[in-house]
């Protein structure tokens, strides 16, 4: 029990009174339509709707806009460099890279041009404002530079690991790592390099935070924290009984659920 208090102690970036208990409280909801969305680290969140992409604040005001019907939908938006946000459109193979406004900074990317032809998940580097990327007629973990140049390849991750069928769901940079999220294998660790280090065993999930120490993730209708130094999963009891998607933001718990999105704040009861 107390590793497992530990980990929330970590989770949450609190100190948890004696019984262990944590207090959310509503600050704000609203409504929407969205089936998917993200967050920054500077209380912005982004609707993403089709090719549009919407940022908000708590209050659910709408602060800039992005569209562009001409590259299809998007796929997945990374705001991981808040001043960076980059678009990924994945039946084009092209990236979009924007401003904190959400105003493109040049004419789309198309990664095709460099002989990438599966390109599957993008992720912002905070290193270099790079973009990693991982192709699967490759299997590879590629990173490239602002100017649109490869510059490190993991080579194929397949042999090197000796698994077949890897067929990742998310990555990630946070810090000086790589994370690789494939449902069936685990989360895959490498260093800013693209070099392979290790594999936590956490299944059936398609995507994480991490923070603190702690992977974030949803699971079969739950949420937990996964610690990197106790290596121990607990299951955080949350005040609603379902929801769609959560993100974590400092001592903001951010959910979509059923045609609304709830601000709650994270406290000690």
């Amino acid at each position: 029990m107390k590793l497992k208090l530990s980990i929330l102690v970590f989770v949450f970036g609190i100190v948890i009174s004696g019984n262990g208990q944590i207090k959310f409280e509503l600050l704000n909801e609203f409504s929407t339509s969205t089936k998917d969305f993200t967050t920054d680290h500077l209380n912005k969140i982004y609707l993403i709707e089709n090719n549009q992409v919407f940022k908000l604040n708590y209050a659910g005001d709408t602060l800039y806009t992005y569209s562009d019907k001409t590259l299809g939908n998007i796929n997945y938006l990374d705001v991981n460099n808040t001043l960076r946000p980059i678009l990924f459109f994945k039946e084009n193979a092209r990236i979009v890279v924007t401003d904190n406004t959400l105003s493109a900074q040049q004419h789309s990317y198309s990664l095709e041009d460099l002989d990438l032809y599966q390109a599957q998940l993008i992720a912002t580097s905070l290193v270099d404002n790079g973009i990693w990327i991982y192709d699967q007629e490759l299997f590879q973990l590629i990173k490239i530079n602002k100017e649109f140049e490869r510059i490190y390849e993991s080579g194929n991750l397949e042999q090197i690991l000796r698994k077949d069928s890897l067929n990742p769901s998310q990555i990630l940079e946070h810090k000086d790592h790589v994370y690789m999220v494939c449902p069936k294998q685990g989360i895959l660790v490498f260093d800013i390099y693209g070099s392979y280090i290790k594999t936590v065993p956490v299944l059936n999930v398609d995507e994480i935070q991490v923070a603190n120490k702690i992977i974030y993730y949803q699971k079969e209708g739950n949420y937990y924290g996964y610690g990197l130094i106790d290596f121990e999963e607990v299951k955080i009891q949350l005040p609603f009984s379902s929801f769609e998607k959560i993100r974590l933001e400092k001592d903001r718990l951010i959910v979509l659920s059923k045609n609304k999105i709830a601000i709650y704040s994270i406290g000690n009861k």
